[in-house]
């Protein structure tokens, strides 16, 4: 009678393959999520920059000072952005994630011009290329690397 099944080399080999095919793949998905994970700073900042025209055209041509509730702030809270330990962080699409890849804040904010900065925290910060993003008042975006140098392929 003939024994059915696989020998213990047959599987071996079957388990190096495997890794092999599991360590050339794994670096080009974390690459895939990183850079996918861009979209939430520009959106974020995309959805705050609207909200400050919005806030511009309501309170006679001053932009908000702050992203809190009260006196000069953008209430951003009411579109949905979440505080973290008093900053706020980027919406996240993710069912359990209460923080986004990003946090989310003013560089610079005064009643004729602002500056919204989404700066990469937590698993994000491994994306090197592309950890601060920015836009102001006239819509010029701009992103930082790790280094601090700009880098035009990330928006």
């Amino acid at each position: 009678m003939k024994n059915k099944g696989f020998t213990l080399i047959e599987l071996m080999i079957v388990i190096a393959i495997i890794g092999i095919l599991t360590a050339i793949a794994y670096p080009y998905y974390r690459q895939y999520v990183l850079t996918n994970n861009r979209y939430e700073a520009k959106s974020s900042l995309m959805e705050l920059s609207n909200l400050q025209e919005n806030y511009y055209i309501e309170n006679n041509k001053r932009y908000a000072t702050s992203l809190d509730n009260g006196t000069g702030g953008l209430n951003s809270g009411r579109a949905g952005f979440q505080q973290d330990g008093g900053v706020f962080v980027s919406k996240n699409s993710k069912l359990d994630l209460l923080t986004g890849y990003y946090k989310l804040y003013f560089s610079s904010a005064n009643a004729t011009s602002y500056v919204l900065t989404a700066e990469a925290i937590g698993s994000q910060l491994d994306d090197t290329e592309c950890l601060k993003f920015t836009i102001d008042q006239a819509s010029r975006k701009e992103a930082e690397d790790n280094t601090g140098g700009v880098n035009d392929k990330c928006w």
